[in-house]
């Protein structure tokens, strides 16, 4: 696990994420109906980024394990 001064990552991120949402102050700004859109763009891409990633790898992982495997299978019948 990644860690920053001897304390972990996921540690540090939670309390700066509580730490920033109990100072918070009010914006008060208007939210016109494109950033809706936008939002809704941005989680898309996320998620279609993600199914990329682990598509590729878990090919890699897949061709790894089956090369492993015919080479097991090849040494048995030797």
């Amino acid at each position: 696990m990644p860690e920053l001064n001897g304390a972990p990552m996921p540690k540090i991120l939670f309390i700066t994420s509580i730490l920033l949402t109990a100072f918070a102050t009010p914006a008060h700004a208007y939210l016109d109906p494109g950033t809706g859109s936008m939002l809704l763009q941005a989680i898309i891409g996320a998620v279609a980024v993600a199914g990329a990633t682990l598509s590729m790898y878990w090919r890699q992982l897949r061709d790894k394990f089956s090369f492993l495997l015919k080479r097991a299978r090849g040494q048995g019948k030797n």
